[in-house]
């Protein structure tokens, strides 16, 4: 599965300018079927995104998840975007990450 923007999209930036997103494919994929995004933000910091999303079923199961773009960083953090554990990146910028069943994960990357 795969969150993508169909169209262009025109919202507002964290300090009021206007962002266009454009259709250049997907912004985050995401596999197995059963981890939903719940949201996509700005980090608090200014400095990356985070990635919010939960396990729907009650196994165990291997998340993978490749940006669009490149980080220098990223980390799986608690809900004050405080660092549990640094992540490796793959030869194609993914992570994987162990999910629990119904466990709620936030992924945070810090732009290069």
């Amino acid at each position: 599965m795969s969150s993508y923007f169909k169209n262009t999209i025109c919202t507002q930036g964290r300090r009021g300018d206007i962002v266009f997103l454009m259709a250049l494919g997907s912004f985050i994929k995401t596999s197995p079927a059963e981890f939903v995004i719940s949201s996509v933000k700005a980090a608090e910091n200014g400095k990356g995104w985070l990635v919010r999303g939960y396990n729907i079923s009650s196994e165990t199961i291997l998340l993978h998840l490749k940006p669009l773009c490149k980080f220098e960083k990223v980390m799986k953090v608690n809900l004050a975007e405080e660092p549990l554990t640094t992540l490796d990146a793959g030869d194609d910028e993914s992570v994987t990450i162990d999910v629990h069943g119904h466990e709620i994960v936030r992924v945070l990357s810090i732009r290069i």
